[in-house]
C-alpha cells in the first residue's frame, strides 16, 4: 500500500447525495436502493463513501493506503457493514468520543464492520504500529 502525504484533511469526506437541489425524495426509493449497493466502509476507520469516492480519493482519515485499483480498494473497504452515523463536528460530538471517532473527518461511517480484516491489510497495520479496537 502507497503512502499519502500529510495529515488528514478536516474538511467533510465526499458522501454521496440522492437529493438533487430543490427535488423532493419521494418516488427515489429504488435509486437509494441502487446508491447502497455501492457504499463501501473503511476497515480501519469505517468512513463510508461509494466505490468510485474511494478510487478517486482514497480514505480521508487513512490517507496512507492506496486504493486507486479495485484490488487494493476491496482489501481496504467492506461493503458488509451495519448501521450508519452521521459525524458533523467530530472534536465536539460526544457520539465521536464514545465511538473513538472525535479525530477523524466528518462524514458518514459504519457502526459496526460485519467481516474480519484481511491479513494482508493486519500486516500492515502492524507495521505500522496501528492498534484496532475489537
Amino acid at each position: 500500500m502507497a503512502e499519502r502525504d500529510g495529515p488528514p484533511n478536516r474538511r467533510p469526506a465526499d458522501v454521496p447525495s440522492i437529493a438533487e437541489k430543490g427535488q423532493p425524495l419521494a418516488g427515489r426509493e429504488a435509486e437509494f436502493a441502487h446508491l447502497n449497493k455501492h457504499l463501501r466502509a473503511c476497515f480501519v476507520c469505517k468512513l463510508i463513501k461509494a466505490t468510485a469516492q474511494f478510487m478517486d480519493s482514497g480514505c480521508d482519515n487513512c490517507r496512507w493506503m492506496d486504493m486507486s485499483d479495485m484490488e487494493s480498494l476491496e482489501q481496504c473497504t467492506t461493503t458488509n457493514f451495519s448501521g450508519l452515523m452521521t459525524l458533523m463536528e467530530p472534536p465536539t460530538s460526544w457520539v465521536a468520543k464514545w465511538t473513538h471517532t472525535s479525530k477523524c473527518v466528518p462524514g458518514c461511517y459504519a457502526l459496526s464492520i460485519n467481516e474480519e480484516m484481511p491479513r494482508r491489510l493486519q500486516e500492515s497495520l502492524e507495521n505500522r504500529g496501528v492498534r484496532m479496537r475489537r
